[in-house]
């Protein structure tokens, strides 16, 4: 478990070991990325079963692993992160949900894939953002308007994970899009519950 509570000297003031942080988690990536896409010169290379979760809407204080909070309790995190990493200056792209999910998806930025707002479930098709010619009075800035569907000529995780012979998987919340943007469009084999709403239709995996 990586706890970074610790610090260090640097011209005599005591600073955060952000570099280390940030080290740690572009080596996490490096790692995984060599286990899952290395070829060639030292034979085959043994595949990693993979699991993803994201837990929508949650805040970094609203589990124990922190120290933050006694409100909540939740060992099973606690238990989870003693077997892995943990990070204490990390961000996710987006506040909301559809923009985080698309760059998780993509390893795009919401300004380069185009989710801005979380719009995955509305009857309008949009693949291309789009920006009014002129802001209203009170407004500081133009608006965007955000793409609706994730495009299917996007690379994504799946696809990428298809691509080196795994056999994909997405279960619960998408948001990205119905068909034929649906996760089954993005390199994923299976669906569950293959509901494109923004929250679940009757029960945690609806349906």
């Amino acid at each position: 478990v990586l706890r970074n509570r610790t610090s260090y000297f640097i011209n005599g003031k005591q600073k955060k070991r952000s570099m280390v942080k940030y080290a740690v988690l572009i080596w996490a990536v490096v790692l995984i990325s060599i286990r899952l896409f290395a070829s060639g010169g030292s034979g085959p290379v043994e595949k990693m079963n993979v699991i993803f979760i994201l837990a929508d809407d949650m805040g970094w204080s609203d589990c124990t692993l922190y120290g933050t909070t006694d409100l909540y309790e939740t060992p099973n995190l606690e238990r989870l992160a003693e077997r892995g990493l943990t990070f204490t200056n990390a961000y996710a792209a987006s506040p909301l949900c559809s923009p985080t999910r698309a760059t998780i998806m993509t390893g795009q930025a919401t300004a380069r894939n185009g989710f801005v707002n979380p719009s995955g479930h509305t009857a309008t098709v949009r693949l291309e953002p789009g920006v009014s010619s002129k802001a209203a009075p009170g407004d500081k800035a133009t608006k965007v308007s955000t793409v609706t569907r994730l495009d299917t000529k996007l690379p994504t995780l799946g696809k990428l994970l298809k691509a080196k012979g795994y056999a994909t998987g997405h279960f619960g919340k998408w948001h990205l899009g119905s068909e034929p943007y649906s996760p089954l469009e993005h390199g994923f084999d299976v669906d569950i519950p293959h509901h494109p709403g923004p929250g679940p239709a009757g029960s945690y995996v609806a349906p």
